[in-house]
């Protein structure tokens, strides 16, 4: 995104005069306005008129050098969420590319999402953020500051999560990223041929259940943590790469998950020719590691700040009905049977309490327990005469259940989590290989998307506790 030819930096203020005192000073901006960052000019005629950018609200980015606290790194969700649709998953298998990494061509295709602090999730494993950094030098005296250095650069970093462990190390989950730096304009002590910009990620995370391991070891750099180089070599080549790891041991029911959470920053540093280092981070984001023992891939990372999701469409002949009761269930809950006013039948967006949490048998006995008694009470329902009869086409018909037996909102959860979810679900006869086909995809999508079971028998806050949401689509 090089400017063209771009006029020279003005005064900004009037000048001081030579009998008054002139001091120096610079100032670092982080811009993640998404108009901004695709028009950088606005930025620069801004600086040249007032010398900083407060008409644009924007004011200099705290001094950095610091990780994020380590204190319970906390997550803000992004917007939108993710949605995969249930056809990438045919019989549950794994897609032949599980992770349908973006490139850096989509990730400025969608500067508008990017560009908000938590950045644009794709999916769980592909993640983009895109910063326009400025640093400004500034002379200045009593009558106020002109500006007689700059540089602008764009950085749009997007991240990789990873399944399986890393290559040189069996115990070590990993991310990376790929970071492409922009130069769209200098001026002054940034024009010097020793003048450079520094790039380095930084991350501060922790285990979410202790387990012999101490959190300084959860999220940090491995062995490509920065870039320095002059401003000509970044015109050169404006491509970094870094790398995140997180400590475990082998995967084992004994650890349990392992699970990892961090927020992870990326530090930009420009030193022009009077040694004057400026600093400033990005905004954060979410980044979870696991060892979970009962998944397909025991070991990977992805990006945590969406909230998953997996959507069937009415259109798929291979779902279709599933799709249709489940659509038909939560536009009416109070039709649905078993019959009962004011039912709530969760999964349909991706807000907290109107969400499902994963129920998966292979994680324990409890976890096997209880999707088993959510079948069988939904089972049980199907053969009372309160159930309607079968359709009279359309078959072999199963028992289809809604919330799934494989999640805690399942038919049962009044037996586990108090009476005032009695009858909480949805029954139907649905067409058996589509009532299936539905199952194998879902299964087959929370095992490659490390979908976990993080429910009720953890010591997590509900903010931990994994869910995700199941789109109808036409």
């Amino acid at each position: 995104m090089a400017l063209g030819a771009v006029a020279a930096l003005a005064v900004g203020a009037i000048p001081a005069q030579a009998n008054e005192a002139v001091t120096y000073r610079s100032e670092m901006y982080v811009i993640r306005d998404p108009a901004l960052a695709q028009n950088p000019d606005i930025v620069r005629v801004t600086l040249e008129r007032d010398g900083n950018l407060d008409a644009l609200g924007i004011q200099p980015s705290a001094a950095a050098g610091q990780a994020p606290s380590a204190a319970k790194p906390r997550i803000a969700a992004a917007d939108p969420p993710y949605a995969v649709d249930s056809s990438r998953f045919p019989a549950g298998r794994k897609p032949a590319d599980p992770y349908d990494y973006m490139n850096h061509a989509n990730c400025l295709a969608n500067a508008a999402t990017a560009g908000q602090d938590a950045g644009w999730i794709k999916n769980r494993f592909s993640y983009c953020q895109i910063d326009l950094v400025w640093a400004v030098d500034l002379k200045c005296g009593p009558r106020g500051c002109q500006v007689i250095g700059a540089i602008g650069a764009t950085s749009a970093v997007v991240g990789y999560g990873k399944i399986g462990s890393h290559p040189e190390n069996a115990t070590q989950r990993f991310a990376d990223f790929r970071l492409v730096t922009t130069i769209v304009y200098t001026k002054g002590v940034f024009d010097q041929p020793n003048a450079t910009m520094q790039a380095t990620v930084r991350c501060a995370g922790e285990y979410r259940v202790g387990f012999g391991i101490p959190n300084d070891r959860a999220c940090h750099p491995g062995k490509f943590e920065t870039r320095k180089a002059t401003i000509p070599q970044w015109r050169l080549d404006p491509n970094s790469y870094f790398d995140l790891l997180s400590d475990g041991y082998q995967p084992g029911a004994e650890f349990g998950e392992q699970l990892a959470q961090g927020v992870f920053k990326f530090e930009y540093e420009f030193t022009p020719k009077r040694d004057v280092d400026l600093k400033s981070v990005s905004p954060e984001g979410g980044l979870r590691f696991d060892s979970a023992f009962y998944l397909r891939d025991k070991q990977g990372s992805i990006f945590d700040r969406a909230v998953p999701g997996m959507a069937y469409r009415k259109s798929d002949a291979g779902v279709a009905g599933h799709a249709v009761h489940i659509d038909e269930a939560r536009a009416n809950p109070d039709a649905t049977v078993p019959t009962k006013q004011g039912k709530r039948l969760l999964g349909g967006s991706s807000a907290p309490g109107d969400s499902l949490h994963r129920l998966t048998s292979a994680r324990s006995e409890d976890s096997r327990a209880r999707a088993e008694r959510n079948r069988t009470v939904s089972t049980n329902f199907c053969k009372t005469v309160k159930m309607p009869p079968k359709p009279p086409e359309g078959g072999p018909f199963d028992c289809d259940e809604y919330a799934f037996a494989s999640s805690y909102e399942g038919s049962a959860r009044n037996e586990y989590d108090g009476a005032q979810y009695a009858l909480d679900y949805t029954v139907r006869w649905v067409n058996s290989d589509q009532n299936q086909e539905a199952g194998r995809r879902l299964f087959g999508w929370q095992e490659n998307d490390r979908i976990l079971d993080l429910g009720r028998d953890q010591k997590l806050d509900p903010h931990d506790q994994e869910r995700f949401y199941i789109p109808i689509n036409p």
